[in-house]
């Protein structure tokens, strides 16, 4: 990447996440989760994530947000109906929910919208990292977040179209 490429994808970078952030915490501070955009953005570039993955992207974190709370079921039963720790509670259902659905995305679902595993994974310790509430404040972040990656690897694509050339490499 040139040096001008660098210059101009960080500024563009900088603008749409600040921008982002601000009417974040402007309009929805009430979910308290606005760094939730950071990591999409570092899935969706750790991916190669394209445009037209987006809606898949965006689909495959909700599921997480679903095997999230599936996992807070799993725990709750094996914690009271088996009568385990609270450690080894989690540990089963996260060993069983984690198996499911890596099972059913990778397989059944791999070649769908829903075969986004990073994004799966998302959601799933975001809503452990919300102790399974605020599905909402989640769900619209990853969603927000995903779109804000989406215009960062847009600016990205134009900057180095404009900037390099094929010696530029490094």
């Amino acid at each position: 990447m040139s040096h001008k490429t660098v210059i101009c994808f960080a500024i563009w970078t900088s603008f749409w996440s600040a921008l982002f952030n601000h009417f974040y915490t402007v309009y929805f501070g009430s979910f308290g989760v606005p760094w939730i955009m950071f990591v999409c953005m570092a899935i969706y570039f750790g991916m190669g994530g394209a445009p037209k993955q987006v809606p898949g992207m965006i689909l495959s974190a909700f599921c997480g947000l679903a095997w999230g709370q599936f996992d807070f079921i799993l725990i709750n039963f094996f914690g009271s109906t088996c009568h385990m720790s609270a450690e080894m509670a989690s540990f089963v259902a996260i060993l069983v929910g984690t198996a499911i659905t890596m099972y059913i995305h990778i397989k059944l679902l791999g070649a769908t919208p829903l075969g986004f595993m990073p994004f799966i994974f998302a959601g799933v310790c975001l809503t452990f990292s919300q102790g399974g509430s605020n599905v909402a404040g989640l769900a619209f972040t990853l969603f927000v977040g995903i779109i804000l990656a989406m215009i960062c690897g847009l600016g990205l694509t134009y900057c180095t179209k404009k900037f390099d050339t094929p010696q530029i490499t490094k």
